[in-house]
């Protein structure tokens, strides 16, 4: 598949022509990667292959997120410029060790899916959020922090972050 040039001008999912470091580039540029890797591959392939992969690397599980980005490289050669920053990412994370804290919130993450699927559903509907995923391993530092979701809240703007 050829590589696009370069231009002063992008073309957004509409179909329509924006001048390049506009406010909309920056905002689209997620779902624009993220079209245009769906037309490659097609809504099958990718549904099979690419989203579970990105379904991990949006939840913090790293591992499972690379191995799912290996895979679809692997099979789809034409993507792996598109998902390669996020594999780094992957990788980088994985290459940092765990310290105690993060050793003890991985042991808590390991009992908690060993209880039976019908507990941890009650226990999750009494406590109206999971006992999994409340933190997540930074990509960039790549620790286990307390999750904050960048959609909502003053969260970046030293909101105190709930308990």
């Amino acid at each position: 598949m050829p590589k696009s040039k370069v231009s002063d001008e992008y073309e957004d999912t509409d179909g329509r022509v924006y001048p390049r470091a506009s406010t909309k580039d920056f905002q689209t540029v997620r779902s624009r990667i993220f079209a245009r890797t769906l037309r490659q591959l097609g809504n099958e392939n990718a549904d099979r292959f690419l989203l579970p992969g990105v379904n991990a690397y949006n939840t913090g599980r790293y591992a499972e997120a690379l191995k799912a980005f290996e895979e679809a490289a692997r099979l789809f050669p034409f993507i792996r410029d598109e998902i390669a920053p996020h594999m780094e990412f992957c990788r980088k994370v994985l290459a940092m060790p765990l310290d105690e804290r993060d050793r003890e919130y991985d042991e808590l993450v390991a009992r908690w899916w060993r209880k039976p699927r019908l507990l941890r559903w009650v226990l999750e509907k009494i406590r109206s959020r999971s006992l999994v995923y409340v933190q997540l391993r930074c990509k960039w530092c790549g620790h286990y922090t307390p999750f904050v979701d960048p959609s909502s809240g003053w969260a970046y703007m030293n909101e105190v972050l709930p308990a």
